[in-house]
C-alpha cells in the first residue's frame, strides 16, 4: 500500500511541475514574441530606433532564459532563433528594414511556437 502512495505522490509532482513549467515556458516566450511583433511593426513604420530596442529587449529576454528553456525544449528550434537573431545585427541600415521586419516577424513566429509546444493543451496530449 505504501508504494502505491509512493507512486501516486511522485505522478502528482511530476504532473504539477510540467504544469509550472508550462506556464513559465507560456509566459516567457510570450512575452518575447510580443516585443518580436512589436519590433517587425515598428521596422515597417520606420521607426528604426524604437525596432532595435524591443528587438535587443527580447533578445536579451531569450539569453536570459535560454538555460531552462534548453533544459526543458528541443534544440533544434532554439539554434535556429539564435541564428535568426544573429541575422538581425547584420540588417542594421534603413536600406534592410524590410529583411529586418521579416527576420523580427519569423522569429516572433518561432517563438511563439516553442511556447505552444509546450503548453497543455489537448492537441499535444495526442
Amino acid at each position: 500500500m505504501k508504494r502505491l502512495w509512493l507512486g501516486l505522490v511522485l505522478l502528482a509532482l511530476f504532473f504539477a511541475l510540467g504544469l509550472v513549467v508550462s506556464a513559465c515556458m507560456d509566459r516567457v516566450h510570450m512575452e518575447i514574441a510580443g516585443k518580436l511583433e512589436n519590433a517587425a511593426q515598428l521596422a515597417l513604420q520606420e521607426n528604426d530606433t524604437l525596432a532595435r530596442q524591443q528587438a535587443q529587449s527580447a533578445k536579451s529576454k531569450w539569453e536570459k532564459s535560454w538555460g531552462w528553456t534548453a533544459a526543458v525544449a528541443d534544440h533544434a528550434p532554439m539554434d535556429e532563433i539564435d541564428g535568426l537573431f544573429a541575422q538581425l545585427q547584420a540588417f542594421e541600415g534603413p536600406e534592410e528594414r524590410a529583411h529586418y521586419a521579416a527576420t523580427c516577424a519569423q522569429l516572433a513566429k518561432l517563438v511563439n511556437a516553442m511556447a505552444e509546444a509546450h503548453r497543455l493543451s489537448l492537441q499535444n496530449l495526442l
